[in-house]
């Protein structure tokens, strides 16, 4: 009878994967990298949407790689959908899925080619936005934020 990892084992091996790919990362060519971080982002999305859907042979059929949530795209607008995922991490993901797929459909390509490079300027700019208002907000507000109960 097989037993299901508990949570903190489930977290330990999570903790574990991140720690290889960010270990991998620092070795890899500028289309391994474009690739391994956003294979590493879409086993995350798809854990997701499987956690949502549940598993059931409707799910299996519609999370299957030829079905109409197959792809990373489409896992994407689902859980922005189903509010699994906010605006900003929609955002940073979608762009990241289109900076992938530059990398995975042409064969001559790098951060110089200007289509890769305006998508990475506009995900960088994005992040950095985000992590601007996040500071502010502590910066206004030290109170509400360090708050304790």
């Amino acid at each position: 009878m097989e037993s299901n990892p508990s949570q903190k084992e489930t977290e330990e091996l999570r903790q574990a994967e991140f720690d290889r790919f960010l270990w991998g990362a620092d070795n890899e060519t500028e289309r391994g990298l474009a690739l391994s971080s956003s294979t590493y982002l879409e086993l995350q999305i798809e854990r997701i949407t499987r956690a949502l859907l549940g598993h059931n042979r409707h799910s299996k059929e519609l999370l299957r790689s030829d079905g109409p949530l197959g792809s990373f795209s489409a896992r994407i607008n689902l859980c922005a959908c189903l509010l699994a995922i906010d605006e900003f991490e929609y955002k940073a993901l979608s762009l990241l899925s289109r900076i992938r797929n530059e990398f995975a459909h042409k064969l001559l390509i790098d951060f110089a080619i200007p289509s890769v490079r305006n998508k990475a300027e506009e995900l960088a700019k994005h992040v950095l936005a985000e992590l601007d208002k996040s500071t502010r907000h502590k910066l206004i507000e030290p109170d509400r934020v360090y708050r304790r109960s």
